[in-house]
Formats: structure tokens, C-alpha cells, sequence
């Protein structure tokens, strides 16, 4: 009888072998670089020996306990099946082209030591099963597409060694947790947006031989207690935001502690302060790279004498503020600003500025000299030192340049002497509050015909004319409909003497007493010359009762209702006194049909019938307005 031919043979675990089909067909087996001995069309398990003879896989007793397949031209995903292979301590995938998630069953390989999958495509995060790992002591990730936080459960990986997260896009702080990880050499975090600042219990990884964090967004301090990782050898902490209490942060002193430090590098950040003359014990130190900072002061002598070599190169800064500068126009001013600038490689090539009064030039040794000749005035000076590797720091300040003191007293006895403040019929209006308002032809208090309007409210319209209850000879025109035009001194529906101009066209300019084909009293304004002025109570060759404006002096003031030696129904007003207040309908004693109004009662209202009868008596009953 022929015997079972696997009889003795020991086959391979049936888990092993189904993770090992699963890897085979999701990462595209047949086309990989080399895929020697690999048999997985079979349903059932082959012998152990046979499979440890298929390349990259190592078989001890029936289980896989090891897979090397780096740069295998792997594509695809990582099958979750992997998580079977109970006896597995390497897992080598690492320079493939495996995409998609790490799977969360690898937290199941409680045997594994190495997990290597850097260089590929995985997206995703970091599962948090991978902390479960408790004989882990390699874990490279590094140089993926991985996205999240970094999972605080790695800080339980006891055994961990070499952690490197580098090259991927995660965000997040970095766990204090892993300030647990004792028997951690190399942790390297570098190019990620990770955030937040740098945990201090980095400071107790006691056998940490290699600290990357640079090309990340860390803000803060650097901890004083890295100064106890006695053993570090290489610390990059470039390309971040590094800074302290509002961009401020210093270089520890501590730092001086690393006697094994052979390669230090804290370039590209916001680091102030000056360099630590403690640096200087660094005696094994290979590299000292601290320039692109906004580093102070001089490089201490004991670092400058240190074999490494050094990038210290920092941009100039402002030593002490530029103070503020007055000068006269016409003397000579002359000012170094080169001592209000430093740099700690002493190497200032030049400065500029802008915002200079005319006259006045900086040279690029720093000195600012010259004479204002006519420009006074207030002048914001902005300063700029650069260096020879082109950084650069600006300063601003003012110079104030101010007249000649003679000639300005000068200026001022001329001014006060020929009533300069007011000129000719003005008045001062400091007295006026910004909330008040003020009526056109009646200044109040202030001055002649006008008194404040402090008591309307926000939402009255007042006729210029008519004050209303605010005041004599006005009413409130908040009754008025949005698209009333309103002769002012004619209310129409809404008040005597007064009609609507609601049928005006928008392009009519109209004599605000004549409305013209609209109505009596007017006419339209669209024949005037855009050089006329008019008297708008008369038209002048427009029409009655007006003349054109043009030939009336600058210093003339004029009744609005009378208009002098111009024309009928006007005098000139210059011989009006400060305290007159004229009733802007009658002249009072300067002239027919008008009285001072310092007499009238708040209750008395002006008759316009009565004054229009009047002027009809004195001009023969001439006027359109009289032949009613």
C-alpha cells in the first residue's frame, strides 16, 4: 500500500499561510522584482521547509517569523491577514509602492521587534494598536503620506529604540508620553506640521543618541532639560517658529551639558538673546549651526574657538531705538545712526532710508546730514542697516522740522496784528460741539443770522428757511414723502407758502422761488450758463427779480433777500454789527422791510402775505407775484 506522501512532513501554520496568499495577491505578487519559489495556488498549506525556501520569507518550525521584501516593487495594499503572523518579529516592506492604510491588526504581532514601512504611499493615521507592540523596538514609518496626531500609546513601547515618524503630514503636539520611551536612541519627528512646543520629558530619555524634530511648526521655548541628555549626539531643531513669550525664546545654557554632541543645529528660527558662551564646552562637536535666528550681542570667544564648523550667520538688529529729531528749516543737521545698530558678525555693509525731509541724505556709513531749506512739517523716517548676506532690520522714527524762530515770530505778530484767525466778516466757531448742527442762513450764538440745531433729531428734515418747532420761521419736513422735491420756501400741502415739485424732470435745475412751467414763482434753470452765479431771489436776465451774481465783489455780503447797489430790494450788509441778528425776510434798520429780531418772542412768526403786499406797494405792483 502506498503511504501518505506528507506523512513526517510539517506543514505551514494554515493562518501563516493564508496571510502570506493575501500578501502575495493584494501587492501584486506576479509582478514583483523577484518572487522566486512563491506558491500560492494551493488551498491548503505547503510544507514549512518549502515555503522558507520562498524569497524574503524565513520559517521557523511551521511559522513565519521573519519577511524581508524591501524595494520589491510591492504595490497595492497591506492585507489585514498580516496580523496572523503571531511568531513574526521583522516585517521589511519598506521602498515599495503600498498604498492605502495601515492595517490596525499588526497591533495583534505581539512578537514583532522590527516594523519597517518607511518610503512607500500609506495615507491614513498611525493605528494606536500599534502601542499594544510591547517587544517592538524598531518602528520606521517615515516617508509616507500619513496624516493625524501621533498616538500617545507609543509612549508604552518599553522597548522602542528607534522611532522615526519623519516625512509624512502629521499634525498635532508631540506626546509627552514619549518621554516614557527609556531605552529610546533615535527618535526623529523631522518634516511634519506638527505644532505646539517641545515636551520637556524629552529631557528624561536618558539613552536618546539622536533628536530630529526640524521642518515642523513648533512653538515655544527650548526646554532646559535637554541639557541632561548626556549621551545625544546629533539635535536639529531647524526650520521651525521657535520662540518664547511673544517671539522671544533664548538658546539654553544647559546645552553646554552635551559633551557627546557632535551635530547642533537650531537654524531658521525666531531664537533671541545671545549665544551661550557655554556652547564653548561642546569639545566633540562636529557642526553648530545657528544663523537665520534673531540672535544679539557677540559670539562668545570659547564657541569662535571651537574646531566644528559654524553657520552663525544672523541678521543685524536695532541696538537702541533711533530717538525722535527736531530741526529748522536752513541749519545744518548732521547724525549717526550707525550706533544704533549691531549685528553679531559684525558685518553691516550699508544703510538707506525713506521718508527723508528734502534736503536731508544718509550715507551708507550711517550718517545722516544735510539742511532743510523750505519744508516744514512732521516727516516719518524709516532706517534700513543691512549686512553682507543680505539680512536687514528697519527703525523708524520722526523728525520734526520746524521754522526758523524768527521768522515764525514774525509770521504770527503779522497774523494776530491784521485779524489773520478771522479775516474779513468771519467768526470763530470753536464754541461748536460735533453734534451740532447747524441752520444755514442763522449761526446762533456763534455768530450772526443762525442758531444751533442740537435739539433736532436724527431723522428730521428741516427746511433751511423754517426752523419749525426748533426754532423761529421753520417747520419739520419729517412729513414729507421720499419722493417730494420741495420748494424750500414754499411747503405746498405740508405748510403755507410752499408747493411740491414731484412733476420737476431730474434733468430741470429749477430757481428755488420760481418754479417756472411747474408752477407760479418760477422758472427753470436749464438756459443758465455754468459760469453765473445768481441772486436766488432774482433771475436777472432769466426772469424778474434776479441779476447775475458775477459782478459783485469778494468782500460784499449780501441780504439774500436784497441785493444792494446790485439791483432792487438789496443792500449791502458790511455795516452789520457781531451782535445783529437780522430777520432773514426783513432788514431791519439797515434798510426797508426788515427789523432787528434780538426783539422777537420765540412765539412770533413772521406774516410772508404782508411783506409781499408790501413789496407789491413799493414796486407799483410790477412783479408777477402782485397780480393777485
Amino acid at each position: 500500500m502506498q503511504g501518505n506522501k506528507n506523512a513526517g512532513v510539517v506543514l505551514l501554520n494554515a493562518g501563516d499561510y493564508a496571510a502570506l496568499k493575501a500578501l502575495y495577491e493584494s501587492t501584486g505578487g506576479t509582478n514583483w522584482f523577484s518572487n522566486s519559489g512563491w506558491d500560492v495556488s494551493s488551498s491548503t498549506p505547503p510544507p514549512a521547509s518549502v515555503v522558507n525556501s520562498w524569497y524574503a520569507v524565513t520559517v521557523t518550525g511551521n511559522r513565519v517569523t521573519k519577511l524581508d521584501l524591501v524595494s520589491n516593487r510591492l504595490t497595492g495594499s497591506i492585507p489585514s491577514e498580516l496580523g496572523n503572523l503571531e511568531n513574526l518579529e521583522d516585517l521589511y516592506l519598506e521602498s515599495n509602492r503600498l498604498t492605502g492604510s495601515i492595517p490596525s491588526e499588526l497591533g495583534n504581532l505581539e512578537n514583532l521587534e522590527g516594523l519597517y514601512l518607511t518610503l512607500n504611499q500609506l495615507t491614513g493615521s498611525i493605528p494606536s494598536e500599534l502601542g499594544n507592540l510591547e517587544n517592538l523596538e524598531d518602528l520606521y514609518l517615515e516617508s509616507n503620506r500619513l496624516t493625524g496626531s501621533i498616538p500617545s500609546e507609543l509612549g508604552n513601547l518599553e522597548n522602542l529604540e528607534d522611532l522615526y515618524l519623519g516625512y509624512n503630514q502629521l499634525t498635532g503636539s508631540i506626546p509627552s508620553e514619549l518621554g516614557n520611551l527609556e531605552n529610546l536612541r533615535w527618535l526623529n519627528l523631522r518634516s511634519n506640521q506638527l505644532t505646539g512646543s517641545i515636551p520637556s520629558e524629552l529631557g528624561n530619555l536618558e539613552n536618546l543618541e539622536l533628536l530630529i524634530l526640524d521642518s515642523n511648526r513648533l512653538t515655544g521655548s527650548i526646554p532646559s532639560e535637554l541639557g541632561n541628555l548626556e549621551n545625544l549626539k546629533s539635535f536639529s531643531l531647524g526650520f521651525n517658529q521657535l520662540t518664547g513669550n511673544q517671539l522671544t525664546g533664548s538658546i539654553p545654557s544647559e546645552l553646554g551639558n552635551l559633551e557627546n554632541l557632535e551635530f547642533l543645529s537650531l537654524s531658521d528660527n525666531q531664537l533671541t538673546g545671545s549665544i551661550p558662551s557655554e556652547l564653548g564646552n561642546l569639545e566633540n562637536l562636529e557642526f553648530l549651526i545657528l544663523d537665520s535666528n534673531q540672535l544679539t550681542g557677540s559670539i562668545p570667544q570659547s564657541v569662535l574657538d571651537l574646531s566644528a564648523y559654524k553657520l552663525l550667520e544672523n541678521p543685524p538688529y536695532v541696538k537702541t531705538e533711533i530717538s525722535d529729531q527736531r530741526i529748522e528749516v536752513g541749519t545744518e543737521f548732521d547724525l549717526n545712526i550707525s550706533g544704533n545698530f549691531s549685528d553679531i558678525n559684525n558685518n553691516i555693509s550699508s544703510y538707506s532710508a525713506t521718508g527723508l525731509p528734502p534736503g536731508l541724505t544718509l550715507n551708507k556709513m550711517g550718517v545722516l546730514s544735510g539742511s532743510v531749506l523750505s519744508t516744514a512739517g512732521n516727516f516719518a523716517v524709516t532706517v534700513t542697516a543691512s549686512d553682507s548676506a543680505e539680512g536687514q532690520v528697519s527703525d523708524t522714527f520722526e523728525i520734526v522740522v520746524l521754522l526758523n524762530a524768527g521768522d515764525y515770530a514774525a509770521l504770527k505778530a503779522l497774523y494776530e496784528s491784521t485779524g489773520g484767525q478771522f479775516g474779513e466778516f468771519a467768526m470763530a466757531h470753536t464754541g461748536i460741539q460735533p453734534t451740532d448742527r447747524v441752520d444755514p442762513l442763522r449761526v446762533g450764538q456763534f455768530g450772526e443770522f443762525g442758531i444751533t440745531q442740537s435739539g433736532l433729531q436724527p431723522t428730521d428734515r428741516v427746511d433751511p428757511l423754517r426752523v419749525g418747532q426748533f426754532g423761529e420761521f421753520g417747520i419739520p419736513l419729517s412729513v414729507r414723502q421720499p419722493t417730494d422735491r420741495v420748494d424750500p420756501l414754499r411747503v405746498g400741502q405740508f405748510g403755507e407758502f410752499g408747493i411740491t415739485l414731484s412733476g420737476h424732470q431730474p434733468t430741470d435745475r429749477v430757481d428755488p422761488l420760481r418754479v417756472g412751467q411747474f408752477g407760479e414763482f418760477g422758472i427753470p434753470l436749464s438756459v443758465r450758463q455754468p459760469t453765473d452765479r445768481v441772486d436766488p431771489l432774482r433771475v436777472g436776465q432769466f426772469g424778474e427779480f434776479g441779476i447775475p451774481l458775477s459782478v459783485r465783489q469778494p468782500t460784499d455780503r449780501v441780504d439774500p433777500l436784497r441785493v444792494g447797489q446790485f439791483g432792487e430790494f438789496g443792500i449791502t450788509l458790511s455795516g452789520h454789527q457781531p451782535t445783529d441778528r437780522l430777520d432773514p425776510l426783513r432788514v431791519g434798520q439797515f434798510g426797508e422791510f426788515g427789523i432787528p429780531l434780538s426783539g422777537l418772542q420765540p412765539t412770533d412768526r413772521v406774516d410772508p402775505p404782508k411783506r409781499l403786499r408790501f413789496v407789491c406797494r413799493q414796486t407799483l405792483r410790477k412783479s408777477p407775484l402782485c397780480k393777485d
